[in-house]
């Protein structure tokens, strides 16, 4: 799968400077996306052709040696005790260390507090693989002897096993761990806490958790076992840290298996080896969620079995198999865009209509207008109006005017600042918008709603800020949308990072002239769509006193190319001019009949962004049909626009 790559030492991902993982995220989901499918991974490179390579470790496992926490060391002391390790594939990574590559993964291993610097890697971690780029500047490479790309069929048979005296030395053992430590990780339950497990684990619901396949005579109809099974019981209770949560699960695998003539069992040293790997599986199937699903099934039967108070609470826990049986569209306030119940942020820079865009929005929702041939779930909207306040009602009556409606009642605007850093401005602006019940509050803007005294850029200031928000959220059932400036780099919001990575939806907004694009950068719950090209219509409005007053309204762009607005605007102008200054050098050699082409990485070294950045207003515009581009060069400008 890819990741973010380095350039200059800052990762490309939008973090920037500021990313704590340079260079070793995933630019895709890591877990349902990563593959060994060709046509994906070309698809992916010809995308972020600059792209660092990861690879999952699956049955493998690597030694993690870092130096920059002692772990060459405590690589030399491993040396000393277990031997030299054999001959297999090895990494030097960027950062002066070794990722060492075993076939095996041995039951119940992992790191140990003997030999810091050591990380053991398996299951579901990844690596970061040859020839990407390190936060360094260095490459990560081979070990010169041995290079998998010179071998005829690279895959794990060329992994030497991890030794027997490296795995008795990394295996998790209790006797390793501190004794003040121990009790967080194994201890006895109450003898009341067994014998309600028992009850549950031996009734006719209990023994039928051990079928991933077959739903017995006793399932009740409609009940899925798919999403329960054997597997799920033993990591329930493994992850208990009772000492006899393997005897009990011995014991009830073995009942179970002749219950239901499974064939599955095959003794307790056999389940003892499965039991070890649940500690490398990173699933976490807690007790609290077999309970739920014991409880969620007994519904179903006349049975009655008393679950615990203290662990199920139905409340607070909901089961991963009711949840995935009542899996619901999500609801949208304006669909593609909004979604109910959520937090949202609208950033640009000062002056580009952002309030224009808001009332739009707003009203639409207030109105049941359709958004732009988007449908809208009509509510009432509080517009919480902190700036402009002299020119906000014509604006109001300019839209109202030339979209051909009326002032809806269920609209409301705010006389003053709502200072949302403030607990009791909260409270009770929370009892007063309850009468209205709105679908949406409006947030015009953070700077002007923020709270006297609070400081944008710090990070416990604006935790208070976006933890309000979410309140208001919750006690209104309401969607907020923040509207908030852009900072020193144009695209980003202002202030600090725990402002976008609290909301749910950010949108922002660039300028040119008339034209606005609108494109959604963040959207927790639906899918990304293509930016939307708007334009800003001055219209004239008279009043209920006949007074007429000019004003703008926001209009769709659809009819024509669309116009050159921000990032786009810059790289194609930087592309046309070093591809001029390309040509003319051309022509100085007596080459002027080669064709001219333009490096990508010159471009991010004139403009000074990050390779996803440039890659995707490349895209852009080769998309609308402005450039021609291969994996490293512009090849051509096309100049009808």
């Amino acid at each position: 799968m890819p990741t973010h790559s380095v350039v200059d030492g800052i990762c490309t991902c939008h973090r920037g400077k500021d990313c704590k993982s340079p260079g070793k995220h995933p630019i895709v989901d890591k877990h349902s996306d990563a593959t060994t499918n060709e046509e994906t991974i070309q698809q992916w490179w010809n995308e972020h052709p600059e792209a660092n390579i990861a690879c999952f470790i699956d049955n493998s496992v690597v030694l993690d040696i870092d130096p920059r926490n002692d772990g060459m060391n405590s690589y030399v002391k491993l040396i000393s005790v277990a031997g030299d390790p054999p001959s297999t594939p090895t990494v030097e990574t960027g950062g002066d260390g070794l990722h060492i590559w075993f076939s095996n993964n041995p039951s119940a291993i992992g790191n140990s507090s003997d030999y810091p610097g050591i990380d053991v890697l398996s299951g579901d971690k990844y690596c970061v693989m040859p020839p990407s780029i390190h936060a360094s500047g260095k490459t990560y490479e081979w070990t010169s002897d041995y290079d998998p790309l010179e071998q005829d069929d690279f895959n794990q048979d060329c992994f030497a096993p991890l030794p027997e005296q490296y795995a008795s030395i990394f295996t998790h053992r209790v006797s390793a761990i501190n004794p003040e430590r121990v009790s967080r990780f194994l201890y006895d339950p109450p003898a009341e806490e067994i014998d309600r497990l028992k009850q549950i684990l031996y009734s006719d619901v209990g023994i039928n958790l051990a079928s991933n396949y077959n739903a017995a005579v006793h399932m009740p109809p409609g009940y899925s076992p798919t999403m329960i099974g054997w597997i799920h019981v033993g990591l329930a209770l493994y992850h208990t840290s009772w000492r006899c949560g393997f005897e009990l699960f011995d014991e009830w695998s073995r009942i179970a298996d002749d219950k239901l003539s499974l064939g599955k069992y095959d003794g307790t040293l056999e389940l003892r080896k499965r039991w070890n790997e649940f500690s490398t599986t990173g699933r976490r199937f807690k007790i609290a969620s077999l309970y739920a699903l014991a409880k969620s099934a007994l519904l179903r039967f006349d049975e009655q079995v008393e679950l615990s108070p203290t662990i199920i609470d139905q409340d607070f826990l909901e089961s991963a198999e009711h949840l995935i049986r009542n899996i619901k569209s999500v609801p949208t306030l304006i669909e593609n865009l909004l979604v109910k119940g959520s937090t949202a942020l609208l950033v640009g820079p000062s002056g580009i209509g952002k309030t224009f865009l808001a009332i739009d929005i707003s009203l639409s929702i207030a109105t049941g207008k359709a958004w732009w041939g988007e449908n809208v779930s009509q509510g009432s909207v509080i517009y919480v109006n902190a700036e402009g306040r002299m020119g906000f009602s014509k604006r109001l009556g300019a839209w109202l005017d030339f979209h051909h409606q009326e002032a809806p009642d269920n609209f409301f605007v705010t006389k003053r600042n709502l200072f949302i850093s403030e607990e009791s401005e909260v409270a009770g602006f929370i009892e007063l918008a309850q009468k209205v019940q709105p679908v949406l509050v409006v947030i015009d803007t953070l700077a002007q709603n923020f709270g006297p005294g609070a400081d944008e850029s710090s990070t416990k200031d604006m935790t208070l800020f976006v933890n309000n928000c979410q309140r208001l959220s919750n006690e209104l059932e309401a969607t907020i949308l923040i509207i908030h400036h852009t900072g020193h780099h144009a695209y980003r919001a202002r202030g600090s990072s725990a402002l976008l990575a609290a909301v749910d939806t950010e949108m922002t907004i660039v300028a040119q002239g008339d034209f606005i694009e609108l494109t959604i950068t963040k959207q927790r719950d639906l899918e990304l769509k293509d930016p939307i090209l708007l334009y800003s219509k001055r219209v004239l409005y008279t009043d209920p006193n006949g007074v007429e007053h000019a004003s703008l309204v926001i209009n769709r762009y659809s009819d024509m190319k669309p116009p050159l607005l921000g990032i786009q605007k810059t790289v194609f102008e930087e592309v046309e001019k070093q591809m001029q200054e390309v040509t003319e050098r051309l022509k100085e050699m007596g080459k002027q009949e080669d064709k001219p082409e333009v490096s990508k990485r010159e471009l991010e070294i004139a403009l000074q962004v990050d390779t996803q950045t440039l890659s995707k207003s490349l895209r852009t515009l080769e998309k609308d049909g402005r450039i021609k581009q291969t994996r490293y060069n512009i090849t051509d400008i096309i100049y009808e626009r």
